[in-house]
């Protein structure tokens, strides 16, 4: 399918006005087809697009909490593609604050490493799973805080692991939409757990269902 260059901007420029709404967003979707004439651009070259613009907010971070906490938020925001924090506040899936929004990124970051777009956003979405699962608590700072669940918030290495804009906006689009079942609630490295259906491995990471 070929665009003028013409197009190609307006397109670009719709990508960066509804990309909150998640890298598979049907809503997203319907926005190009009404705006190129009934002329759909296609999945694929939307998630090419938008995985473009992730890329480029990796130069946007900050380690742990060496700096002070207006300025992680500030950097948080620079990092967001279109969207402020307060938006992703308002419209997650479950109950969440800019503190924790913070600490969940540097959980994710920490948990993860320097891997795929697409593994952290999985890892942030078992941790909002959890958040939207009667078996966990209902809010993030507490499913965070779950006993013998993420005890790297405990540890001194989440103050020094780096947080940059491909983890902000993972955590970000897995708070606004999910991409998997809901019923994915564990994950550990190498293996998966004992006793649990397997749902899929990434770049070292397995993930599994929850005993149901």
């Amino acid at each position: 399918m070929n665009f003028s260059k013409k197009a190609i901007g307006f397109i670009t420029g719709l990508l960066i006005a509804v990309s909150t709404f998640g890298p598979a967003s049907s809503l997203y979707m319907s926005h190009v087809d009404a705006a190129v004439g009934g002329k759909l651009i296609s999945e694929k070259e939307y998630q090419r697009m938008y995985m473009n613009q992730v890329k480029a907010t990796e130069k946007y971070g900050y380690v742990g909490n060496s700096t002070g906490y207006s300025t992680r938020i500030s950097t948080i925001n620079k990092a967001l593609i279109n969207t402020t924090l307060d938006e992703v506040i308002k419209k997650s899936q479950v109950k969440i604050d800019k503190q924790t929004f913070e600490l969940m990124c540097r959980v994710v970051q920490e948990e993860a490493g320097p891997v795929s777009y697409e593994t952290r956003e999985l890892l942030a979405e078992v941790i909002v799973h959890r958040g939207l699962d009667s078996a966990f608590p209902s809010n993030i700072h507490d499913v965070l805080y779950a006993p013998k669940q993420f005890t790297c918030v405990h540890g001194s290495a989440i103050n020094r692991v780096r947080v940059d804009g491909i983890t902000i906006n993972a955590v970000k689009d897995a708070l606004l939409e999910c991409q998997h079942p809901q019923k994915v609630l564990f994950f550990r490295a190498r293996y998966y757990f004992a006793g649990l259906k397997p749902y899929k491995s990434m770049d070292g990471t397995y993930f599994s269902y929850g005993r149901y």
